[in-house]
């Protein structure tokens, strides 16, 4: 069984690497059986140097093949002791170390220019056997990643995905010290619960009778937040009672409460949904405003802790 083979683009960059190990491992081969002391891993520095006429630095090597900097000060490094390459200060900044091709490598150059040869001839042959050319696809995909965030788009397919994983269900009375325990827990790391925190968490009942709603979220089978709406009149509610458990935090679920409660007040006929928080609460009100949310001016507020109101019109 050929378990990246099977695994298909999720094991991409495994499956390129295993192909890239057994160009090294055929390139070494036959670098030992041309007798040259030379590895597959240097060349693109190597080739690098024999096309300067002037030492190049060590930046400028990563610039030009595209790989890291600290790759090319372990290629050079390895070089320098095979004594192919010979290193020195550069004479404007002390710090940069230059790199250029020494005698022997000089010396040596027909030698492995041959082989380069040989190995571009054998690899052509290779490709032109493709249906589908290697290099033409290689670079393709390289110019996709060149202009795309790769690591962001995987991050946003990540969230996506834990969204999908959120469950969002009503309140019902079983609930209530879970309703309780969530919001407690994250105002007491802040802050200190209020009166106004407990007429909300202790009433639930009220508060949905006066036409309120409150959501929890389930993640793998565990509420792990909640949030509420309480009616201020028919054309506004105000989100209130958002809190997430800090071991699920990062996945999605208070961005899941939030939509969640924003549809059911557009549903229910409101024209805007309001909230008031704490600027210290950075990730909260940078979720407030992904979601659509804008500060509003201040009024009068039942808690002493509201340094920010906010507003979202539907």
């Amino acid at each position: 069984m050929d378990i990246i083979k099977q695994l298909g683009e999720v094991a991409l960059g495994s499956r390129l690497k295993r192909l890239s190990d057994r160009f090294a491992k055929d390139a070494t081969a036959f670098y030992r059986l041309s007798n040259l002391d030379f590895e597959p891993r240097w060349f693109p520095t190597f080739f690098a140097l024999t096309q300067s006429d002037t030492p190049l630095s060590i930046m400028g090597i990563a610039e030009q093949t595209g790989l890291t900097h600290p790759a090319i000060v372990q290629f050079v490094k390895e070089m320098e002791a095979k004594g192919l390459v010979i290193t020195e200060k550069s004479g404007k900044d002390a710090r940069k170390r230059m790199v250029s091709l020494s005698e022997q490598s000089r010396a040596m150059l027909p030698r492995l220019q041959m082989v380069w040869a040989a190995v571009s001839e054998e690899l052509l042959r290779i490709i032109r056997l493709q249906k589908n050319n290697l290099l033409f696809a290689i670079e393709e995909m390289e110019e996709i990643l060149g202009r795309e965030n790769y690591v962001q788009n995987l991050s946003i397919n990540l969230k996506n995905r834990q969204l999908h994983m959120v469950e969002i269900i009503d309140y019902r009375p079983e609930y209530q010290a879970e309703f309780k325990a969530i919001n407690v827990e994250w105002i007491e790391k802040y802050f200190r619960v209020e009166p106004a925190d407990l007429e909300h968490l202790d009433k639930a009942k009220e508060l949905l009778e006066e036409g309120g709603y409150i959501f929890l979220a389930k993640y793998e089978g565990e509420i792990v937040g909640t949030a509420a709406l309480k009616k201020m009149s028919d054309e506004e509610f105000e989100l209130i009672k958002m809190g997430v458990r800090p071991k699920v935090q990062g996945k999605q679920i208070g961005k899941k409460l939030a939509l969640h409660a924003i549809e059911k007040a557009r549903e229910a006929g409101a024209k805007r949904v309001t909230l008031e928080s704490n600027t210290i609460l950075t990730p909260a009100i940078e979720l407030y405003k992904n979601v659509g949310f804008r500060k509003t001016d201040m009024h009068a507020s039942p808690f002493e802790r509201c340094n920010i109101q906010m507003v979202m019109d539907l």
